[in-house]
């Protein structure tokens, strides 16, 4: 679906309908280490970045580390502070998908419609 903002223009319709469980999906890369994906839950310390508080990845000193995804912008080390507010209200659920199992998603769907 793409980043935190489209996250948010989806979710918003369901916000205070509680039968409805919101999952957001992480950037899992293509590996658990430092630098291969772009999890910030539940590894993602809180910090003041660019003005607004939320969840970055960061190492000891507070400094941005780096990160991979396969898709353009969801290689961000932080998440908007609405999502982070909602998964501290535990109102969202955060789970990851790696590279290859976005890309066998996305072939999968390319032959639905075949």
């Amino acid at each position: 679906m793409g980043g935190g903002s489209n996250a948010m223009g989806a979710f918003t319709e369901f916000l205070k309908t509680s039968s409805v469980q919101l999952i957001g999906v992480e950037a899992g890369g293509k590996g658990k280490k430092i630098g291969e994906h772009a999890v910030r839950f539940p590894n993602g310390k809180v910090g003041v970045i660019e003005g607004y508080k939320s969840y970055f990845l960061q190492d000891s000193d507070g400094q941005m580390q780096k990160t991979h995804s396969i898709s353009a912008g969801l290689d961000y080390p932080g998440i908007g502070p609405e999502l982070s507010y909602l998964y501290n209200t535990k109102r969202v659920k955060f789970v990851s998908a790696t590279d290859k199992e976005v890309w066998q998603l996305c072939n999968y769907l390319q032959k639905q419609k075949e």
